[in-house]
């Protein structure tokens, strides 16, 4: 539904006329070089008519332009709507004007001849008219520029909410699976070891869970959950994956739910791991930098492409909520990803 535009308003419909008509008859007098006369006529006749005259001129391209949002919409025919409209308000303001004049000057003050101010009357409220009929496309357009945006970003966001959903109901069964099997072989030789992954595994998954209904978390709760997931997969890749967090000033920075969760089994899945081979992983960053995920790794001949539906989804997220997506750079062995940060309380996002 579209917005109603300001000057369909009541109170600008019933204050502006009488201080734009007070306006033309200071212009008049300014014209006539009697602008001393104010004072004298401020409350005379010519002012009442001069509001009069706006008064009937607004309110008559008033009901033209809701007769003709009828029968000629602006979004269907829109330049024979803005001909038509300018049209018809210039004949109208010509016959108002020249036949309130003339039964004011004629049958009120007794003039005979009046050209001259018909004259600067009528060039007076013709742009008048002119400007207010622009003023009225001005304000429609930009309404509708503003409906359209909006219209724009609900989709943009359900099409989002849709990648999220999709996104958090994929709970990574071969991360599952592949802790079944380490557990399996733990429970006869290590059962403490199988306890840990356990405990260790039901926390990653919750954390999945808990946020299915969250757009964003703190990046603490995230790395609480990275946490747990490095103790699931060292326990297959038997501690050769090294994760050292050097954040600092992070208590108020949110993040995209299981972004770092994403980037961790994504480097494993893309890295060879052993114990010749580790990986090492450092995540860093303060308040006033971005954060910075590090990864030093060999990489494995064939690259799996596991994981990257699931961070194109989450770059979508980052763009739409910061403007900015997950960087990756590789230098050698390592590889860098720049994680945008996400800021809540004064919604500055870097």
């Amino acid at each position: 539904m579209r917005k109603r535009l300001f000057i369909d308003n009541f109170l600008f419909r019933l204050l502006v006329p009488p201080i734009y008509g007070v306006l033309v008859y200071i212009i008049i007098l300014l014209l006539f070089n009697s602008l001393d006369q104010l004072s004298e006529h401020f409350f005379s006749r010519e002012v009442l008519v001069t509001i009069v005259l706006t008064i009937l001129l607004l309110e008559g391209i008033n009901g033209l332009k809701t007769l003709l949002a009828r029968y000629c919409p602006i979004n269907q025919r829109f330049a024979a709507r803005l001909a038509l409209q300018l049209g018809i308000s210039a004949v109208y303001s010509i016959a108002l004007v020249s036949g309130l004049l003339w039964i004011y000057f004629t049958q009120i003050e007794g003039f005979s001849s009046f050209t001259t101010e018909l004259l600067m009357f009528n060039g007076i409220y013709l742009v008048s008219a002119m400007f207010y009929n622009l003023l009225y496309f001005s304000l429609d357009f930009l309404n509708k520029q503003n409906d359209d945006k909006l219209s724009n970003e609900k989709k943009r966001s359900e099409s989002l909410e849709i990648d999220f959903q999709n996104y958090r109901n994929d709970l990574n069964p071969e991360l599952l699976i592949a802790s079944l099997e380490t557990l399996i072989s733990f429970i006869q030789t290590q059962p403490h070891n199988a306890e840990t992954l356990v405990e260790n595994l039901s926390e990653v998954y919750r954390y999945v869970l808990s946020t299915k209904a969250s757009d964003l978390v703190k990046l603490t709760e995230e790395l609480k959950a990275l946490d747990g997931l490095l103790h699931v997969l060292n326990a297959k890749y038997d501690n050769h994956i090294q994760l050292t967090n050097e954040l600092t000033e992070f208590d108020e920075v949110y993040i995209v739910p299981c972004t770092l969760l994403i980037l961790l089994e994504r480097a494993v899945n893309r890295s060879i791991v052993s114990a010749n081979a580790k990986i090492k992983i450092t995540i860093n960053g303060s308040a006033s930098s971005q954060l910075m995920f590090k990864l030093e790794a060999n990489e494995r001949l064939t690259t799996s492409t596991a994981g990257e539906e699931k961070l194109d989804k989450i770059n979508n997220a980052f763009s739409y909520f910061t403007g900015k997506r997950i960087s990756f750079e590789k230098d050698g062995m390592i590889s860098t990803m720049t994680i945008p940060k996400i800021f809540i309380d004064d919604e500055t996002n870097e």
